[in-house]
């Protein structure tokens, strides 16, 4: 899976997307994770877009 996040960050980042990029993944209802099953978040993010990860 990990392959696969690196493609499409790069992917993103090539296409000039975003200039970073968070991966995330919840595990269990306590992180947040409301389908049961491995799925990650590669999530493009622009300089200064005010969204903030804990």
């Amino acid at each position: 899976m990990m392959q696969f996040v690196k493609q499409v960050a790069g992917d993103l980042l090539d296409r000039k997307l975003g200039d970073g990029f968070n991966v995330i993944m919840n595990n269990l209802s306590a992180a947040g994770q409301v389908i049961p099953h491995a799925h990650i978040h590669v999530i493009p993010r622009k300089e200064g877009d005010g969204l903030r990860c804990l």
